[in-house]
């Protein structure tokens, strides 16, 4: 038995029907769009700002485009939209709706099983009680969330424009009833991180259904080898309250370091937290691909002390490029396993613990003892994407084998 996968846009880079097309286990990607492998469909110019929906691996003959779901993210915020009383949020929860029952269409015809994304699962698996249905959950479930941004929120009211945000990009109560049925529909779940496995025990998923694989990285960019001297500290992420960011700069300023700089690359802020940043740390902008790279190869010490995160892609990318990683253990930090001379995390909020990481780290960079290319190498031979494939097949292979048993 093969499966049905649906997801918008390219998500997770195309990891997870590529895992399953190379076990023989996908019967169709269904997304919004998916560059062609034909000739003639790439020379057509409105394929061109697609060139990136497309991995090496998996033929195009394995997805399903839907130019409905296309056309109402191309035209409906900027559209007919606004005409529609039709907010960014509700474009594209009715796209998530049409591509759960794209997939069910799909998977009947086919007579497959299906695993989804989350968010792409409630109408399909609520139509279809005879299939088998594997859930694949990328964020913290909304109510553990939700309290520890509240819990954290009480100590630090300087991050209410955060909270706000919050608030607005918040799913309606119909739509979380949804995550949540999505949850106990599945007959089993795969997350990329502990802590949103935690999340789930915590809404009262059984724990004999979840699978925890965690993600991976390509690391194609050459190793640059770090220079001495001044401690480079580097933080990359939305400069917000679930980021950590507000915890990072109060332990910033109490260690009060004389030859380090941080650096913080953010593509949005909270305005409350950018008042608060000390004289002499670096505030940029999302930067260009390049420009990010070459600020991951300049730096020593990767620090995000998120509150909570699905996983972290980041921190995979600074241990690919040598970086010694900090971080928090609500994240997919801890389960990547790795060594204590690569990466080490505290307990989110926990100022003096982060403080403390953070000196001990500086204080490695001072004796020479962070390890920048045995970190390099260690991302390039355990870290990798085909980890995660074969892992993650392996589940979905193993599902079908019991479905078949039962």
């Amino acid at each position: 038995m093969s499966y049905v996968v649906a997801f918008n846009g390219a998500r997770d880079f195309y990891q997870v029907p590529l895992a399953l097309h190379e076990r023989r286990l996908l019967e169709r990607l269904v997304t919004d769009v998916y560059y062609s492998d034909h000739v003639l469909a790439r020379g057509m110019p409105w394929m061109k700002r697609f060139r990136h929906r497309h991995i090496e691996g998996l033929p195009s003959r394995l997805t399903k485009s839907d130019w409905y779901a296309t056309a109402l993210q191309v035209l409906g915020p900027r559209g007919f939209g606004p005409l529609l009383a039709l907010s960014p949020y509700k474009v594209f929860n009715i796209v998530d709706d049409h591509l759960s029952r794209v997939a069910l269409k799909v998977a009947q015809r086919a007579d497959a099983d299906l695993f989804l994304y989350s968010g792409y699962a409630y109408e399909a698996f609520s139509r279809s009680a005879s299939r088998r249905k594997g859930l694949f959950v990328f964020h913290p479930h909304h109510r553990l969330v939700r309290e520890i941004l509240e819990a954290d929120y009480a100590k630090h009211p300087e991050c209410l424009w955060s909270m706000r945000q919050e608030q607005e990009a918040a799913q309606s109560t119909e739509r979380l009833a949804k995550f949540d049925h999505e949850i106990e529909l599945a007959d089993f779940v795969v997350c990329a991180s502990s802590f949103t496995k935690r999340s789930l025990l915590h809404m009262g998923c059984a724990e004999n259904k979840i699978s925890v694989v965690p993600y991976g990285t390509h690391v194609t960019r050459p190793y640059r080898e770090k220079r001495d001297g001044v401690c480079r500290f580097l933080f990359v992420g939305q400069g917000i309250q679930r980021k950590g960011l507000h915890h990072l700069l109060q332990a910033w300023r109490s260690l009060r370091f004389r030859d380090a700089i941080l650096t913080v690359i953010a593509y949005t802020i909270d305005p409350e937290i950018a008042r608060t940043v000390p004289d002499g740390v670096e505030l940029l902008p999302a930067q260009p691909t390049g420009a990010l790279y070459d600020h991951y190869a300049q730096s020593h010490i990767f620090v995000m002390p998120s509150l909570v995160e699905g996983f972290g892609h980041v921190y995979l990318e600074a241990l690919a490029m040598g970086c010694f990683v900090i971080g928090t253990d609500t994240s997919g930090l801890p389960d990547l396993h790795a060594p204590d001379w690569a990466v080490t995390y505290t307990a989110p909020g926990n100022l003096d613990g982060l403080g403390a990481t953070m000196q001990a780290a500086y204080r490695s960079h001072r004796e020479g003892a962070i390890p920048h290319a045995e970190i390099r190498r260690y991302a390039e031979s355990h870290l990798r994407w085909q980890a995660f494939r074969e892992k993650f097949a392996s589940i979905a292979a193993r599902m079908t084998f019991r479905a078949a048993d039962e």
